[in-house]
């Protein structure tokens, strides 16, 4: 941890944020497109050490990282009842791996075949959390007619 910030959120130092990371198997790949809109993608990713690895299939994505686009990777954990998540934010660039050695980290839980094996070296690597505060537990009042007697 390294403080707050203006908001109050606690800043998470690099390492914690990679901890998280490896609590999650799922997150949001965002880059510009060639037209310059901002395209998101959900995927699975595992960690290597410190660099993101995920598997693609031919298309935008795999596109953005034969050209040098820069990538931001996005996770988070939210516990709506506690009010309490986090959120990691990865910004680097992706380079094919050819060696195949994502393979066996990551399985994608979408249907179709992705071969491509990418991994997002890390430039940047920021996290911030909401811890539970006193009184932060939400109470959820059920209607009445689904209460039982």
């Amino acid at each position: 941890m390294m403080g707050t910030d203006d908001d109050g959120l606690e800043v998470l130092d690099a390492a914690s944020c990679r901890d998280l990371l490896r609590t999650v198997p799922v997150g949001r790949l965002a880059w510009a497109g060639p037209d310059g809109r901002v395209e998101i993608r959900l995927l699975n990713v595992g960690l290597d050490g410190d660099e993101l690895v995920f598997r693609v299939a031919d298309g935008s994505v795999l596109d953005a990282v034969r050209t040098g686009c820069p990538l931001t990777f996005e996770a988070d954990r939210i516990e709506a009842a506690l009010r309490t998540g986090w959120t990691v934010v990865v910004v680097g660039h992706g380079i094919e791996d050819a060696a195949g050695a994502v393979a066996g980290r990551v399985t994608p839980w979408a249907r179709g075949d992705r071969p491509w094996a990418v991994r997002l070296r890390p430039e940047r690597i920021t996290g911030r959390r909401v811890r539970l505060a006193p009184g932060g537990v939400t109470v959820v009042d059920l209607p009445a007619e689904e209460v039982e007697p």
